[in-house]
């Protein structure tokens, strides 16, 4: 399984990413929510047991989780092997004092009318980019 963490952007387009992600691969995407969980030590078991889950289930299944909102979070899943896409827009307030990586991914959905930069993808790609480097 590949975990995708997606963050930032307008409420409207990071919905969009997320729907058009599913569409992009049917069956084969999943959305899991993580917004809501307050209690650390239970967000800590939930995200250790999609790393378990992970050795189980193939690298041709993505998991975009949505609704991290700590350092704490981001942190760990950078330690394992997450992989963060950030939608164009506004930034999460968490990175304001994490950093961007140069490996993070940047995406907007599909007919986004604002200039965006070349390195942007739309959800489409961010699917392919993904499974193309787990091969």
């Amino acid at each position: 399984m590949i975990i995708v963490i997606l963050m930032g952007g307008l409420p409207s387009d990071f919905e969009k990413v997320v729907d058009e992600a599913m569409v992009a691969l049917p069956g084969a995407v999943e959305r899991l929510s993580l917004s809501g969980i307050q209690d650390p030590l239970q967000l800590d078991r939930i995200q250790k047991s999609l790393l378990d889950k992970n050795g189980v289930v193939g690298d041709d299944r993505v998991t975009i989780i949505t609704g991290i909102s700590t350092e704490r979070c981001v942190r760990f899943w950078r330690e394992h092997g997450g992989i963060f896409c950030h939608v164009r827009g506004p930034l999460h307030p968490v990175f304001y004092t994490q950093r961007i990586e140069f490996e993070d991914y940047h995406v907007a959905p599909l007919g986004y009318s604002l200039s965006k930069p070349e390195h942007v993808l739309d959800p489409v790609e961010l699917i392919s980019e993904v499974l193309l480097k787990r091969q």
